[in-house]
């Protein structure tokens, strides 16, 4: 994860020492669309142009066109659970281990 362009280096172990917890939860709820949308890209092979197209309604006269096949819909519901789940996870472990400062 990275703020500003610059690696915060978060790690969850016992001796971390006090941290601005409130810019790193901060950070990684901000940075997660992004991280989303990389990982939509990269798994299906999309230029980010084609992922901006895919999300908007494609109309034809009065009737909506199927922009997402079955897969694609699978393939992203699967990156949106898995990376929710992963950074439910991180800011746990992060807001756990700030628990002796808090």
């Amino acid at each position: 994860m990275t703020n500003r362009g610059k690696s915060i280096g978060i790690s969850c172990n016992p001796e971390m020492k006090e941290i601005n917890l409130l810019s790193i939860l901060y950070n990684r709820a901000n940075d997660l669309p992004n991280t989303i949308k990389k990982k939509i890209c990269a798994e299906l092979g999309w230029s980010e142009p084609t992922f901006y197209r895919k999300m908007q309604s494609i109309t034809d006269e009065h009737r909506l066109l199927k922009s997402l096949s079955n897969m694609e819909k699978r393939t992203i519901a699967e990156i949106f659970l898995n990376e929710y789940e992963s950074s439910i996870q991180h800011l746990s472990e992060t807001v756990k281990s700030q628990h002796k400062y808090i």
